[in-house]
């Protein structure tokens, strides 16, 4: 089934309390999570350009009455909200660490019985719903030529994983504020220095881990920057390289660094042809010496 997106609009039945009772109230939504677009915290992946859904993303909701005013008022806390929760996702397939919801996954949205949302780390920033929530909305994706499979999950499994590591960090985060912990730090840098004190500095990092950046090689050193790119079907990637092994060679942004500006074919005195880029240099022999024919009419 087709996988979710935001915009996709979303169909239910909350029970919302009136002056004389409890009432199904019609529900209808959009899938939109501001907190989707905010830097660090939001989604890094689109669907046909749009944020994609998953378990935990939010939606904009509206309620029709149908039994006179609510009782508590919208928005106030126990009452109709303005907005809802994908309740599940994919188990086999995820996005940003979350199940990929699709087309059919059920919707919490607010009602005067229910539970609280389930807990998801990635989404500690968001406020917490001022109303139970039960998933009486059903999530009707639109059609996007993007398929997603595997059974719907709430992924209690990963939660419970993620708490047991939380766990974990915080007890290892009062064993480092320990006196032993001081104590065995000091211990192992001692036991370090005595180990290697006579190895030349670097030579672990650079030969034996082989760190970048270094070339292992003969030593140089080897860095790229990546300054644009241009998106597209055949995308432009300008990346800058540097060698301290070429540092006598003269490129268009300095010695040593080489771009694609810098990207040549030239013949030599022996009638090989050498291709030069940023990557090295490529040879190719028996290259005719001809003009070669035109295809342009």
């Amino acid at each position: 089934m087709h996988s979710s997106s935001h915009f996709d609009p979303q169909l239910g039945i909350d029970i919302h309390t009136y002056p004389f009772g409890p009432l199904p109230t019609p529900h209808i939504a959009l899938v939109f999570d501001v907190f989707d677009y905010l830097p660090l915290i939001g989604t890094t992946v689109n669907v046909n350009g749009i944020k994609r859904a998953s378990a935990g993303t939010g939606g904009l909701a509206v309620h029709i009455p149908i039994g006179g005013p609510w009782l508590p008022p919208l928005r106030v806390p126990g009452g109709p909200q303005l907005d809802n929760e994908l309740f599940m996702g994919s188990k086999t397939v995820r996005v940003d660490g979350e199940p990929f919801s699709r087309i059919t996954m059920p919707v919490l949205s607010c009602n005067f019985i229910g539970m609280m949302p389930p807990f998801r780390p990635k989404r500690l920033a968001k406020p917490k719903p001022l109303s139970l929530m039960m998933p009486l909305t059903l999530n009707l994706a639109l059609p996007n030529q993007v398929v997603v499979g595997g059974p719907p999950t709430v992924n209690v499994m990963a939660l419970l994983m993620r708490a047991g590591l939380s766990g974990l960090g915080k007890g290892l985060k009062k064993f480092k504020k320990s006196a032993g912990y001081a104590k065995l730090m000091t211990q192992f840098q001692q036991l370090r220095q005595k180990l290697f004190k006579n190895m030349d500095p670097g030579f672990l990092k650079c030969k034996v881990l082989r760190a970048e950046p270094v070339d292992i090689r003969d030593g140089s050193v080897a860095l790229e920057h990546r300054d644009f790119v241009l998106p597209g079907r055949l995308p432009l990637i300008w990346a800058r390289h540097y060698s301290s092994a070429d540092i006598d060679d003269a490129g268009y942004c300095g010695y040593g660094w080489t771009t694609p500006a810098d990207i040549r074919l030239e013949r030599d005195d022996s009638g090989v042809m050498l291709l030069t880029r940023p990557q090295g240099i490529t040879a190719f022999g028996n290259i005719p010496i001809g003009r070669g024919v035109s295809m342009r009419r």
